[in-house]
């Protein structure tokens, strides 16, 4: 017998980079997901080691089976940032509470501890956008993370996601944003940041897709400027405004990967991309 799990990605609505800085970052759940299954079987491949261990002595402890992730299926793209590992941790372990696990009250600490496998010391910002149902605000403070769930925006807004290859590690992007501070004025820079997350977090509550698409153009400038885009980011963005979306922006570590495009409604027509650009609409509901 086996049991299965969902759970969907996530992506960075605004804010990356200058969050590492301490400014706020708003991110939300995304219309993708990944369904997982477990068994008794052969693990599924490409899992770290380690995790598969933690995952077989965790389902034995709880259940006396050594249940492991066998397959996963589903839209949600790996290494695109949009939240792959942290959405996995996540299906895996409500399909083991589904198996009798009784985990679901611990659900985001044992995917923050399967997330350190992962990635080693994670913010927490994608497992709590992966178990949210609405976006949230993430800052860094001296006493740890602040993360807080959003109201509900006021009306339904559609996005699109276009996935371009994978570019830079996200380190090396962080490491070049972080430079360009120092050079350009550190203060100056990370205050117009907190100033368009603010207005783009006033935007986002009332529905104002105006507003709010402004806000998203005017911070992949500010992510350009510091060394975070890529000619084929800008060109995309670009392309998206001609055709007459509110906003666009490259989302999450950037030097490439993957970008949001805010719609005007549900009926835009988006352009033609180049082959390798794939795309994904979904809605953020009210």
């Amino acid at each position: 017998m086996s049991w299965r799990g969902s759970a969907h990605g996530k992506c960075i609505l605004i804010g990356e980079h200058a969050v590492v800085h301490g400014t706020t970052a708003i991110a939300m759940p995304v219309g993708l997901q990944v369904n997982v299954e477990l068994d008794e079987g052969e693990p599924l491949a490409g899992l770290p080691d380690a995790f598969t261990t933690w995952f077989r002595n965790l389902a034995t402890e709880r259940t006396g089976r050594a249940l492991v992730p066998v397959s996963a299926d589903g839209d949600l793209p790996q290494g695109a940032g949009l939240g792959s590992s942290a959405a996995l941790s996540v299906a895996a372990l409500r399909a083991l509470d589904a198996a009798g696990g009784k985990v679901d009250h611990e659900l985001i600490a044992l995917a923050d501890e399967a997330e350190r496998i992962f990635h080693g010391n994670p913010s927490g910002i994608d497992v709590r956008t992966v178990c949210a149902d609405g976006p949230i605000t993430y800052r860094r403070t001296a006493a740890g993370p602040d993360i807080a769930p959003l109201p509900r925006c006021a009306a339904p807004l559609w996005f699109e996601l276009w996935m371009t290859p994978p570019g830079l590690p996200t380190a090396e992007v962080v490491a070049r944003v972080s430079a360009s501070l120092d050079r350009s004025g550190r203060d100056g820079a990370l205050a117009d940041a907190e100033a368009t997350v603010q207005a783009a977090r006033t935007a986002l509550l009332a529905g104002d897709v105006a507003g709010l698409g402004s806000a998203m153009t005017h911070f992949h400038r500010w992510l350009a400027q510091h060394g975070a885009s890529t000619d084929l980011l800008d060109e995309l963005v670009q392309l998206a405004l001609d055709h007459g979306a509110p906003g666009a922006k490259l989302t999450g570590g950037g030097g490439g990967g993957t970008m949001i495009v805010l719609l005007p409604d549900a009926t835009w027509t988006a352009p033609q991309l180049p082959a390798d650009v794939a795309r994904a609409r979904f809605v953020l509901e009210t």
